[in-house]
């Protein structure tokens, strides 16, 4: 699931590498830490690039999939692992979309397009009149 939604320009099949199948089963395997998250762009000198964290420098596209984490109990210390993800969970457990050429305009037509839609749906916060 995750391998067909990597779309980038400048992708070939001959960059994919057995690593890159690895970062995948990792991040869609139980959970042991955080971030639960994972890009993939393309670099002048790496190539395809698959990692657990946003790149440090600027990239002209990438890719990223952020997995939805819950804690199950109230302590760290005794919390429960989540399974990993199935093909009938990905869509309720994965956030993911592409991030390309303008950055901050890309993160305002996902914010405006995915995030304040849920807000505005979301009826379990608080009434405004109530004073705390």
């Amino acid at each position: 699931m995750v391998k067909k939604r990597i779309v980038l320009s400048k992708l070939t099949p001959d960059m994919w590498k057995r690593e890159h199948n690895a970062a995948i089963d990792a991040f869609l395997g139980p959970v042991d830490s955080y971030p639960c998250l994972l890009t993939a762009y393309i670099d002048a000198v790496s190539g395809l690039v698959l990692a657990g964290s946003v790149p440090y420098g600027s990239v002209g596209e990438m890719v990223y999939f952020v997995r939805r984490r819950l804690i199950t109990t109230m302590s760290f210390e005794h919390a429960i692992e989540e399974p990993s993800v199935t093909v009938e969970s990905f869509f309720s457990e994965i956030q993911h979309g592409v991030v390309s050429g303008r950055h901050i305009e890309s993160l305002l037509r996902i914010m405006t397009g995915v995030y304040v839609p849920m807000f505005f749906r979301n009826t379990t916060w608080p009434d405004r009149s109530v004073r705390f």
